[in-house]
């Protein structure tokens, strides 16, 4: 029997290994998803990067920390710097590379994907700026996410974010190390010094990782709106000791991921590892089962890896991943394409290195080949989701460069993408229902392209090619020839008569091969007078004026031969593709004639082919710094062009610089004339001329060439002469920076700088109005306080700073603690830890806790269990041997795992920010709400940080109001301010014209409405939050009495008698007082009692907000309160 299932199951190998050919070139398919990374590469763009539409970006990142953070991959369609997905990419790709090695390198694409991979952990290694400091992310993804255009004329501003001992991420920072260890091992054998250096800094990370623990988006909260790891940190604990382990061969590491096991995620609430999910930036856990079973193939990896990709390409129990009907396996709306392909890339890996049961090599590897061919067009709709490859790829992908649009707007111009995005693989179908698909950039689920989607895809088609073959292309890429005029002059006549001529001219900027900034354009109106010279008159009978709407525009009338003559219009606004109408600049043109003299256009030559409307004006030809870039000249043209060279264009003073105009041309080959004015007085006819600058300023160097009839447009150079002198750099160290008064702090200077080797001076300021000089100083401070000592050193010409805190106290103790869990659902044991808590002085501390449901201790750490739904105020106080306390405090908040409907509103804080969020299902709950059941998708870009409401719209199936919806123009909100609301009016929408309170319930947007006796709750949940058959009542303002208001030393809070609950029935009613900022200044707690005394004698004059919870009954009411 034993050996008939054998050649059962090899029979079954070989029919499926029969049926396992290429469809396709996955040659080319690698070679185009690796060209991918190079259009993402942000800042200085490296000799070799192949992409002919793209160019330098985003220079001055880490400006704002005085730091250089040029280089990594914008993420996706947008231009933010992620770095936690971005790390997690350089792992899988490095990882598929290390294990398909001999496929990239018969392939050709073996060190186009190291050097690839070098450009982002060079990144990396710029970002570690200490042991413990990470940034992590360049670009703030709301500010990012409200505009639309191409990377290299990006116009917002991008902030820097890091993470360091004081706000940790330890996923970010182990992931980081995973990245630089994979790439460590990749590089090895070709530069193992670069090699050395990446395990240095990932040793470094990992430590910082393991050492100082919590999630990332909590230090970096910007990214928790697009790139929070739910997962937690525990995965890439592991994941990063396993990478070390690879890259060190140091067994401590191996032996620290085999610990940490057990902490990542089981299977719902059983004792199995999960495995019902993918492989992705978010959750490294299926990558640590297949590592784990393959260094060390003990069973428990084995089981959990095999299970996980069995529930993808099998089934386990009977249960199996669903799929669409076209067997794409459909987690989640967004990056369809994307978990398929990384599951893909473990079943590869795990099919062909570790198992060696033909079954189930055969099973895996199978896999992986369907869910490739499925991305590349072996599919129902049969078209291809990666784009420029294949059947009717996906070619117009939700990515701003791609687009190449010039009015900051992503539905156009341009209708088509202005760009081939090759190799980027779409997220693909939505819907578990179908595979269809719709190539439409606004559709930013299905169309979504991002580093991570390709990162494990690329691995897989370098082992279908090893496999299958199929030839990289010998002539990709072909540079890219714009499919548009980038600049161009679009004009009309406004007016047309025998009295004379009013032209509009508009110079536009449509540039996006590459996009860039145009400060030198020029244009010329060229007319012929040939009617005004037969009647015996001259060009000074017309009167030419140029009107510049607003700039500083000037206009020079030139003759151009014979009776033909054109207008010049020099010092044009600088114009760029960031919007409208930023990217364009209007100038009008006005000719008039006097009586008698006669005047028609139909023989000039800019004036062909104009009318009343605006045309593109191939007859006004455009320069930029004297270079005809767009339009005609008459007759071919007869004007020169000059061009010159300037070696060196900057340096150190005195500077000698050659110039050479023989590039300089003339259409007809007449002899030039040379014309220069270099800017510091001086001028020469020379071809060659040479100039020393001797000031230290930047020199603006001009050029006309003359062929005796025709003069060029002037063209410009900019020489910068320096001083040479850098500043120093200050650096002092202050011994000791904290004690208790009075301080004797010694501050030493010696370690500062200066790069020219000059003589410095040293000049302290101790931040107490006391100064002194000299290399080194020492001061006693006095009294208590947080004091900026700063050092100034000087080389007689350049200045350099630093600074230091120094804190003096007066020996008080200082209160802190920590807890397992700041909420939960009933009952929530919580584990509270105060032994952080300091006392200056180096004596003990004695404990006291108030852990607010009527329970107390003594001990550094506590536990407690809170049985009751509310929010319980937890309280320590810490005492040293003198009596000196120190008072702390956090708010534990216990729930019963439904939601109220009208889910904490309205807020004491403002609005938190919402990054540009898409939600799907609107939930209308309670009674009297709008019928929103034609609404398709609601979006909202809430910035908090910028106060700016970027996007608040719907979309519609039926057009009804519209298909699309803006709801910007018609809505008030006040969402940066204590209870967050906002109005809404003229909307078109029946019932839903009113006034909100504004609110988030975790990942979902709520409003309130003030009156109406309803909630609208929009999810990406395709099922309604459980909060009751009706809006849950909200405690009215009647019910909450505060005397006296306005108040001096008191507060009475009285809670009256309502139809919901009588005096006797409050039993756990939490007050808090904000302050305008959000913060909470006072909490009571009321048990059996309808009148409490709240004292506020303490705090300064101003409006508050005092806040009374009802935990029994879920009831919460908020009022103002003036204190004087």
């Amino acid at each position: 029997m034993k050996k008939i299932i054998r050649s059962s199951a090899i029979l079954l190998l070989c029919l499926m290994c029969g049926t396992m050919t290429a469809q396709f070139n996955y040659g080319e398919a690698l070679q185009k998803s690796l060209f991918f990374y190079e259009v993402q590469q942000s800042g200085k763009l490296p000799s070799w990067n192949r992409v002919s539409w793209r160019g330098d970006s985003t220079m001055e990142d880490g400006s704002d920390v005085g730091l250089d953070l040029n280089g990594g991959w914008f993420d996706a369609g947008d231009h933010v710097k992620f770095n936690f997905p971005m790390a997690f990419s350089v792992t899988s790709l490095a990882w598929g590379g290390i294990e398909f090695e001999d496929a990239y390198r018969d392939s050709g694409q073996l060190d186009i994907l190291k050097r690839n991979l070098r450009f982002v952990t060079d990144y990396f290694i710029k970002c570690h700026t200490a042991p413990n400091e990470l940034y992590g992310q360049v670009g703030n993804g709301g500010i990012d996410h409200g505009w639309w255009g191409s990377p290299e004329v990006y116009p917002r501003a991008r902030p820097s974010y890091k993470i360091d001992a004081a706000n940790p991420g330890s996923d970010l920072a182990a992931e980081t190390a995973a990245a630089m260890a994979a790439m460590s091992i990749l590089i090895k054998s070709d530069d193992p010094t670069y090699s050395a250096t990446l395990v240095e800094h990932a040793k470094q990370l990992y430590d910082f990782a393991d050492t100082y623990r919590d999630e990332y988006s909590n230090s970096i909260t910007d990214a928790a709106g697009f790139y929070r790891s739910f997962s937690s940190y525990n995965d890439e604990i592991v994941w990063g000791a396993i990478w070390m382990y690879k890259a060190t061969n140091d067994t401590k590491y191996l032996t620290k991921a085999e610990a940490e096991y057990d902490n990542l995620q089981k299977e719902g609430q059983s004792t199995t590892s999960k495995y019902k999910e993918a492989f992705s930036w978010d959750d490294k856990a299926y990558g640590c089962y297949l590592l784990l079973a393959q260094i060390t193939g003990k069973d428990r990896y084995v089981q959990d890896i095999e299970r996980n990709l069995d529930y993808f390409a099998h089934n386990v129990n009977g249960e199996s991943v669903p799929t669409t009907p076209g067997g794409l396996p459909h987690l989640r709306q967004w990056g369809t394409i994307r978990y398929a392909s990384n599951q893909s890339l473990l079943a590869l890996i795990y099919g062909d290195k570790v198992t060696t049961d033909p079954v189930k090599q055969a099973r895996y590897t199978g896999f992986a080949k369907r869910m490739v061919d499925y991305a590349l067009g072996d599919n129902p709709i049969n078209r291809s989701f990666m784009n420029g490859f294949g059947n009717n790829p996906a070619n117009d992908p939700h990515h701003r460069g791609n687009s190449g649009n010039w009015t900051n707007s992503d539905s156009g111009p341009p209708t088509a993408a202005s760009h081939i995005l090759y190799g980027a693989v779409v997220g693909g179908p939505k819907e578990p229902n179908n595979d269809s698909f719709v190539d439409d950039r606004g559709e930013f689920v299905a169309n979504e392209v991002a580093c991570d989607y390709n990162a494990c895809i690329t691995g897989v088609l370098a082992r279908m090619y090893g496999k299958f073959g199929g030839n990289p292309l010998t002539d990709f890429p072909v540079d890219e020839i714009p499919s548009r005029a980038e600049i161009r002059s679009f004009s009309k006549f406004n007016s047309n008569n025998a009295f004379g001529t009013t032209i509009s001219i508009n110079i536009q900027n449509r540039s996006a091969w590459p996009a860039r900034v145009t400060d030198k354009l020029s244009y010329r109106y060229y007319f012929d007078i040939a009617e005004g010279v037969a009647a015996g008159k001259t060009i000074a009978d017309y009167d030419i004026s140029l009107n510049g709407i607003g700039g500083n525009a000037t206009m020079t009338i030139k003759p151009a031969g014979g009776s033909v003559y054109y207008a010049e219009i020099i010092n044009l606004p600088s114009i760029a593709p960031t919007g409208d109408p930023a990217f364009r600049t209007e100038t009008q043109i006005n000719i008039r004639v006097a009586n008698g003299v006669p005047y028609d256009t139909a023989n000039d030559w800019s004036a062909q082919g104009l009318a009343n409307g605006a045309v593109e004006s191939v007859n006004i030809p455009v320069y930029d710094n004297g270079v005809l870039v767009f339009g005609n000249e008459p007759d071919g043209g007869n004007t020169p062009t000059a061009s010159f060279t300037a070696t060196p264009e900057s340096g150190i003073a005195p500077l000698e610089v050659s110039f050479d105009a023989t590039a300089s041309s003339d259409p007809n080959g007449d002899t030039l004339t040379y014309s220069w004015d270099f800017g510091n007085g001086g001028t020469s006819t020379s071809v060659t001329p040479k100039v020393t600058f001797t000031e230290i300023k930047t020199y603006t160097v001009t050029l006309i060439v003359s062929d005796g009839t025709n003069t060029s447009t002037p063209v410009t150079k900019d020489i910068v002469v320096s001083d040479g002198n850098i500043a120093p750099v200050a650096n002092f160290t202050a011994t000791p920076t904290a004690g208790i008064a009075p301080v004797t702090v010694s501050f030493d200077g010696s370690a500062s700088t200066d790069e020219n080797g000059d003589t410095l001076t040293y000049a302290w300021d101790f931040g107490d109005g006391n100064t002194a000089v000299g290399a080194t100083a020492t001061h006693i401070y006095a009294l208590v306080g947080d004091y900026t000592a700063t050092l100034t050193v000087s080389d007689g010409s350049k200045t350099g700073t630093t600074t230091e805190v120094i804190k003096v106290t007066d020996g008080s103790p200082i209160a802190s603690f920590t807890v397992s869990a700041e909420s939960g659902v009933a009952p929530l044991t919580v584990s509270f830890d105060g032994s952080g808590s300091v006392d200056p002085t180096g004596g003990t501390l004695t404990y006291s806790w108030d852990l607010g449901n009527g329970e107390t201790a003594t001990t550094a750490t506590a536990t407690t269990t809170y049985t009751t739904i509310g929010q319980f105020i937890a309280t320590l106080t810490v005492t040293n041997a003198t009596g000196d306390s120190s008072v702390t405090t956090k708010t534990i908040n216990v729930t019963d795992g439904n939601t109220s409907c009208a889910f904490g509103a309205p807020l004491a804080n403002p609005l938190p920010t919402i990054p540009n969020a898409a939600y799907t299902n609107i939930y209308v709950l309670g009674t009297g709400g709008p019928d929103l059941s034609n609404v398709t998708n609601f979006t909202i870009n809430w910035d908090l940080a910028n106060n700016g409401l970027w996007q608040f719209s719907m979309n519609t199936n039926d057009g009804v109001p519209s298909w699309w919806n803006n709801f910007l123009p018609i809505v008030t909100q006040n969402f940066n301010a204590a209870e967050p609301a906002i109005t809404i009016t003229g909307s078109g929408f029946t019932g839903l014209d009113g006034e909100y309170w504004a609110t988030m319930d975790a990942d979902n947007f709520v409003l309130v409405s003030k009156t109406g006796g309803f909630t609208i709750y929009f999810s990406t949940a395709t099922t309604a939050p459980n909060c009751g058959a009706a809006i849950a009542k909200t405690i009215a303002v009647a019910d909450v009495v505060i005397s006296p208001n306005p108040a001096t030393n008191f507060i009475n809070v009285s809670i009256r008698n309502n139809a919901a609950k009588s005096t006797s029935d409050i039993i756990d009613v939490r007050v808090r007082l904000f302050n305008l900022t959000g913060a909470v200044v006072k909490t009571q707690h009321i048990k059996n009692r309808s009148e409490n005394v709240l004292p506020v004698e303490d705090l300064e004059p101003g409006i508050y907000i005092l806040e009374t919870y009802d935990s029994v009954l879920k009831q919460r009411t908020q009022n103002k309160v003036i204190l004087q």
